[in-house]
């Protein structure tokens, strides 16, 4: 069904939804942003936000009303029936859509066939959820797991905000970290404890190779005490 023209501009009702810090944490993860403030409220008020923000892109996640706009159609619906349509993630970063069938060429390497290098190759890696998807990329190890992206992805407070919970005068911060930290009576335990495991779990994935964990670089004045 073709476009009309005349629906460029057109204005649908106002549309209302309750966003939580999961919902955006969960976007984040999936356009592949991985800034803290994203997911720690400590991170995003030093950034100057008021609470934890949403990416400039998370608007494309809400349904536009086709109906309303006048187009009978659902947007999984738009393509036409029977239609080809060649779909490539080959190109980089973004998928593309071809109409017809694209001319394409296939071919298997055997891993077990390359050559060794001399200089070791190494992932980077510092979100521990990651660590078992990579797993089978013939690599020398992990040669770089920040632990202050472990830090956002894994454990998702900042260390001083568990240190002085107790002092915290923002409320909705202190909801959010008690939730992370239900079945523990000393939240500091639980920094420690996702910590642990988070790094447990890469390196578990590349055992036996050398996994470098660098500590964390965040700067003095938001850690101290």
């Amino acid at each position: 069904m073709p476009l009309d023209p005349s629906l460029v501009g057109h204005e649908t009702s106002p549309q209302s939804d309750v966003i939580s810090a999961t919902v955006v944490q969960r976007f984040a993860d999936a356009i592949a942003d991985s800034s803290p403030i994203y997911r720690d409220l400590v991170a995003a008020h030093a950034a100057g936000y008021a609470t934890i923000p949403a990416p400039p892109t998370f608007v494309t996640r809400f349904i536009v009303p086709f109906a309303e706009a006048g187009l009978d159609t659902e947007r999984s619906q738009v393509l036409h029936g029977e239609q080809d349509v060649t779909v490539s993630c080959a190109e980089g970063e973004f998928g593309f859509v071809y109409e017809g069938f694209a001319d394409y060429e296939a071919k298997e390497l055997d891993l077990a066939g390359i050559p060794k290098t001399r200089t070791q190759v190494m992932l980077n890696l510092a979100n521990p959820a990651a660590a078992f998807r990579w797993w089978r990329i013939p690599a020398d190890g992990v040669g770089l797991a920040r632990m202050e992206f472990v830090v956002s992805n894994h454990i998702k407070i900042h260390p001083m905000a568990v240190v002085r919970y107790d002092t915290l005068a923002d409320e909705d911060a202190k909801r959010r970290i008690a939730e992370l930290t239900e079945g523990y009576q000393d939240k500091t335990e639980y920094f420690i404890d996702r910590l642990a495991r988070g790094l447990a779990r890469i390196a578990a994935a590349y055992h036996p190779k050398s996994v470098i964990v660098r500590m964390s670089t965040s700067r003095p004045t938001s850690m101290r005490i």
